[in-house]
């Protein structure tokens, strides 16, 4: 087996179940970093219409490629200023620049465990090497920055909630 590009690094495919659960919330109308074989939204972005140069819809979804996650970050909060929501999925990387743009503008959702990704270059089993995090950059002007963990229970099926630490429901943050 040939050794993990960056160029494949990007090609991850959101856990279906995570997007479920925020789908659910937010009935998106865009994946806005897509490919043919994996989108989730019925409107999406492949990396050939270039979304970063595009009108986003009013509810986005966003898993983008991990090689070049600030584009994204910028252009989201671009389309925040429009008054278009975006959730994005990316990897728990506090030492890069753009982590303070994130903790200043969004809610951040630290996914307690590791995300089991799919994709043509994910062994079957296994776990993602970085922690995750779902990022919402919303248009609504009494949404405040914060952090919250997000535990398995609150969007794994089978998973069960224990009857201490609660924390506010996931359509609580919404």
């Amino acid at each position: 087996m040939r050794p993990i590009t960056k160029r494949d690094m990007d090609d991850f495919r959101t856990p279906p179940e995570l997007y479920r659960c925020f789908d659910e919330i937010n009935s998106f109308d865009c994946d806005v970093a897509a490919s043919d074989e994996n989108a989730l939204c019925e409107r999406y972005f492949t990396k050939d219409d270039n979304a970063l140069f595009q009108e986003w819809s009013l509810k986005n979804w966003c898993n983008p490629p991990y090689s070049s996650i600030a584009p994204w970050i910028e252009k989201a909060l671009i389309e925040r200023d429009k008054g278009r929501a975006t959730v994005m999925l990316l990897p728990v990387r506090t030492s890069n620049g753009y982590f303070s743009t994130l903790l200043e503008n969004c809610q951040i959702l630290f996914i307690r465990g590791r995300l089991y990704f799919t994709g043509p270059h994910v062994a079957e089993g296994g776990c993602s090497a970085e922690s995750s995090m779902i990022c919402i950059f919303s248009p609504n002007k009494d949404f405040k920055p914060d952090t919250y963990i997000l535990e398995p229970w609150e969007w794994k099926s089978g998973e069960s909630e224990p009857e201490s630490d609660r924390q506010p429901a996931l359509d609580e943050w919404a």
